[in-house]
């Protein structure tokens, strides 16, 4: 009823004006966010106060921000409308934009298990319960209200560790440029250092540690728009092993070394053009991710491109195909 209402109220201020063929914003009015800052919300809105463009260009952009808004998974729902305003003007039809979202629960406890073995199938012809590491941990979302997001993991069993990691750092008033890191230390007193009869074998040091890893990353996206993405990862790595593994096997590393620093670069851009990310019935996405790795003092080097191309469409009622 209420939409019956506002589109007999946009036809007659339509009727009132023929010479009006434009729709300008007037205003628009954000409800329902209790936690989330509004210029989070504005970010992700393909139009802004003032602007004025074509009615079917409106209806389109108002659809486009239901699905941004929608794939920032900050929100259960998302409700945009429009009413008309009582402004006289002769050269558009003025409109007020009205969205009322419902905030999702923005704290979710972390629990993993992990075996480590080769496969599922190694580890059950073993049944070796001292080779699982349980992780469990704490992940944040929209932090502040401004879509931050954090993520705190603790490590135990086979392997033990820490992870922290803080993401969607604005660096400037458009949110167009955004700052992330992460820091991690795992620690291991068994390792698997070669193989023998087509069998694992492992060592053990109940004193030291065999295993030491400490990698930290640093990320850097610019998205200047909604839908293009671009964004850098580098990150750096430390592998410190004892030196009971390579007197066992010379060649775990195929280097004497105990420390092996690595330096991570990688490049990922993507388009987003899905209706809902989480299970997108319409619309495309293209991506592409460029990594280069190098070790040993520059000796080694390891590169990767992966292309992604994914495309949804509605071939019959209710049936989806991509």
């Amino acid at each position: 009823i209420t939409r019956i209402i506002v589109c007999i109220s946009l036809a007659l201020a339509i009727y009132g004006n023929l010479f009006a063929s434009d729709i300008c914003i007037s205003e628009i009015r954000i409800s329902g966010n209790k936690k989330t800052k509004d210029f989070t919300i504005m970010r992700e809105l393909p139009f802004r106060k003032g602007d004025i463009m074509p009615e079917d260009k409106f209806i389109h952009d108002l659809n486009v921000a239901t699905e941004h808004l929608n794939n920032t998974s900050l929100f259960n729902y998302v409700y945009i409308d429009y009413i008309p305003d009582s402004l006289d003007r002769t050269d558009c039809i003025s409109c007020i934009v009205t969205i009322r979202v419902e905030e999702r629960w923005y704290y979710w406890p972390q629990i993993s298990l992990k075996l480590e073995d080769r496969n599922l199938s190694n580890w059950l012809h073993e049944k070796n319960f001292n080779r699982i590491t349980i992780g469990w941990g704490l992940r944040v979302y929209n932090v502040f209200g401004m879509r931050h997001k954090i993520t705190a993991s603790h490590y135990f069993g086979f392997e033990k560790g820490l992870r922290v990691a803080y993401s969607n750092i604005a660096l400037d008033k458009e949110r167009t440029k955004m700052l992330g890191f992460s820091i991690s230390a795992l620690f291991n007193k068994t390792l698997n250092v070669s193989s023998e009869n087509d069998k694992v074998v492992y060592i053990k040091d109940p004193d030291n540690f065999l295993d030491k890893t400490f990698e930290s990353i640093v990320s850097y996206t610019y998205r200047p728009g909604i839908r293009n993405t671009h964004s850098i990862d580098i990150g750096y790595q430390r592998i410190a092993i004892g030196d009971t593994i390579v007197k066992t096997n010379r060649e775990y590393w195929g280097t004497e070394n105990l420390t092996n620093p690595t330096f991570i670069l990688s490049y990922k851009y993507s388009h987003e053009h899905r209706d809902y990310i989480a299970y997108p019935t319409r619309g495309y996405y293209a991506g592409t991710e460029i990594t280069g790795i190098t070790a040993d003092k520059m000796r080694f080097f390891y590169g990767e491109l992966n292309l992604r191309l994914q495309y949804y469409e509605e071939f019959v009622p209710r049936w989806f195909w991509s």
